[in-house]
C-alpha cells in the first residue's frame, strides 16, 4: 500500500522533462548558430586579411613597374587602385649612396586596404589592412661614348673618300630618334698613325673635326684599354643576358635572327663568331644591342643602337650603316692582338645618335630588389 501511494504522489513528471529537453535543445541549437556565425566571421576576416595582403603586394609590384625613374623628392606617396582594394605606397630613401662604393638603398612600403563590401560584416566593420615593405636600389645604365666609332685595334688603312664616321648628334630618319645633343668625336683610335693612302680626313665629322681622337697606346698592354669604359670580359661572361643568341662558330649555325616585331623591344642580340658580308644574318639589320664575339663585316648591314665587336670591324657597301655607337677590337681587353682594321670602301656610315644609344640601354634601367629584404607588416612609421 505504501509503494502504491508513493507512485500515485508523482503525477505530472512528463511535462517538466519535456520542458527541460526543449530548453536543452534550444540552447544547443543557439550554440550551434553562434559557433557557425563565429566561424563565418573568422573565415570572412581571414579572407579579408588575405585580400589586403594581396593588395599590398600588388601595390609594391605596380609601383616598381610604373615608376621608371628615381623620384625627385622623398617620400614619394602615390595612391594606387588595385583589384579589390586601394594601396598607399610610400617610397623613402633608406641609405645614401657611397661615392665609388655601395648604391643608395630605398624602401618601398605598401599599405593594402581590402575595400570590397562583401568582405565586411557591416558598415561599422573596419577595413582589413596589411603592410609589406621591400628594400630596392636603382639600377641605371649609361654609356659615355668615346666616339661614333671607337676601336682598340689600330686602323692603318682608309680606302677611298666616300662614306663617313660622324659624331654630330643628328636625328635618325628610320627610328625617328631626335638628335641635337653635343657632338662627340667621329673616330677614336689608339695613338698610332692613320694611313689615309693619300686621302684627306674630311670623312671624319664631329668634335674634333677632320681628325680622330687618340685614346692611348695600342695593344693589350697599352693605355687605350683603360680609356674604353666597356667591361668586355664581363659581357662575355654573361653580365648582359642576351635575348637572342646566334652561334656561328660551328659547322652548323644555330639560332635565328629576330623578327621585325621582336626588334620593337630593342633586344640584346649575341652573335658567337663572325659576321661575314652582313648577309649571314637574315634580315640584314636591326636595333638594340648587338654583341659579336669575332670579326664583323658590315657590308649591306644596318644597325640602330649599340654595336660591340670583339675583333676587327670592316664597313663597305652602300647599305652599311650603324646609327648610335660602334665599338670594335674589344678582344684586346682579353689580352688578344686584334689585327689592324680597314675602315672600308663605299658609302659607309657610322653616325652617332644619343637617342638610339638610350633606347638600346632602356632594357637595363629599373628597380632591383635587395635579396632577403622583404618584410611583412613592417610599420611605415619605423622607416626614417
Amino acid at each position: 500500500m505504501s509503494m502504491r501511494r508513493l507512485l500515485q504522489n508523482r503525477r505530472g513528471i512528463a511535462l517538466p522533462l519535456v520542458l527541460m529537453l526543449t530548453v536543452f535543445l534550444t540552447i544547443s541549437i543557439g550554440a550551434g548558430f553562434l559557433i557557425a556565425g563565429n566561424e563565418h566571421t573568422v573565415g570572412l576576416d581571414h579572407d579579408a586579411q588575405l585580400k589586403a595582403f594581396a593588395a599590398a603586394q600588388e601595390g609594391v609590384e605596380r609601383y616598381l613597374v610604373n615608376v621608371t625613374s628615381l623620384p625627385t623628392s622623398f617620400p614619394d606617396v602615390p595612391v594606387i587602385t588595385v583589384s579589390g582594394g586601394v594601396d598607399t605606397v610610400t617610397m623613402r630613401k633608406f641609405r645614401d649612396s657611397v661615392v665609388g662604393g655601395a648604391k643608395a638603398i630605398y624602401v618601398v612600403t605598401s599599405v593594402g586596404n581590402a575595400t570590397s563590401s562583401n568582405l565586411r560584416r557591416s558598415a561599422n566593420t573596419p577595413v582589413a589592412q596589411r603592410t609589406i615593405s621591400q628594400l630596392v636600389y636603382w639600377q641605371g645604365a649609361t654609356l659615355s661614348a668615346d666616339a661614333a666609332f671607337t676601336t682598340l685595334a689600330t686602323i692603318n688603312t682608309k680606302n677611298g673618300v666616300s662614306g663617313k664616321v660622324s659624331g654630330v648628334n643628328v636625328a635618325d630618319p628610320v627610328t625617328k630618334c631626335a638628335g641635337g645633343g653635343p657632338s662627340i668625336p667621329g673616330l677614336a683610335i689608339p695613338d698610332t698613325s692613320l694611313n689615309m693612302n693619300g686621302n684627306n680626313t674630311n670623312w671624319i665629322d664631329g668634335n674634333p673635326d677632320n681628325t680622330p681622337l687618340y685614346i692611348g697606346t695600342p695593344g693589350p698592354s697599352g693605355t687605350a684599354v683603360d680609356s674604353v669604359n666597356i667591361d668586355w670580359p664581363g659581357i662575355l661572361a654573361g653580365s648582359i643576358a642576351p635575348d637572342f643568341v646566334l652561334d656561328r662558330t660551328g659547322k652548323k649555325s644555330t639560332g635565328s635572327w629576330p623578327t621585325a616585331s621582336q626588334f620593337l623591344n630593342w633586344p640584346v642580340v649575341l652573335v658567337k663568331g663572325d659576321i661575314t658580308n652582313g648577309d649571314n644574318l637574315k634580315g640584314n639589320g636591326g636595333e638594340g644591342v648587338l654583341i659579336v664575339t669575332g670579326n664583323a663585316d658590315f657590308s649591306n648591314f644596318t644597325w640602330h643602337g649599340i654595336v660591340l665587336i670583339g675583333g676587327t670591324v670592316t664597313n663597305s657597301g652602300s647599305g652599311a650603316a650603324v646609327w648610335g655607337s660602334l665599338y670594335g677590337g674589344l678582344n684586346v681587353e682579353l689580352g688578344q692582338t686584334v689585327p689592324a682594321a680597314d675602315i672600308g670602301n663605299g658609302n659607309v656610315l657610322v653616325q652617332y645618335n644619343s637617342c638610339d644609344v638610350t633606347n638600346a640601354l632602356n632594357n637595363f634601367y629599373g628597380w632591383r630588389r635587395v635579396q632577403n629584404s622583404w618584410a611583412d607588416n613592417w610599420p611605415s612609421y619605423t622607416v626614417p
